[in-house]
């Protein structure tokens, strides 16, 4: 079963989520080498990934995923302005989930949860 972790963002801010993957014991990073990550975030489970409010992987597309450290499990998925600004004015609750396909061909959750996007009040920063 994956980690859950909820949180919040604020709509139209740059936010970087750092992603840490670990082996099955939890405290092992998992060497990343061969491996591919995807970050997806969505309204209703049942959209298609194509239609995920926010969509990021190490493969293109979408792409927006970065490994920083190989060995040592690390990623990091920018979030942009565009990627939320669109969301209507009010706490927007997303599902998302981060999978991973090992270098071995196999797919795993290894982490879920609730995103709510609160609305901003500054929208014009030009």
């Amino acid at each position: 079963m994956p980690d859950t972790f909820n949180f919040e963002l604020q709509r139209g801010d740059d936010v970087t989520l750092t992603i840490y993957v670990y082996q099955a014991d939890k405290r092992t990073p998992q060497n990343l080498t061969g491996c591919s990550l995807w970050f997806t975030a969505k309204k209703n489970l049942a959209d298609v990934d194509a239609d995920a409010a926010i969509r990021k992987s190490t493969v293109t597309p979408p792409g927006g995923i970065t490994i920083t450290d190989i060995p040592g499990g690390v990623a990091a998925a920018p979030i942009a302005p565009s990627d939320t600004s669109g969301l209507p004015a009010e706490d927007t609750r997303l599902n998302y989930d981060i999978q991973l396909k090992g270098s071995d061909g196999k797919v795993k959750t290894i982490l879920r949860g609730t995103i709510v996007v609160v609305p901003d009040t500054t929208i014009s920063t030009s």
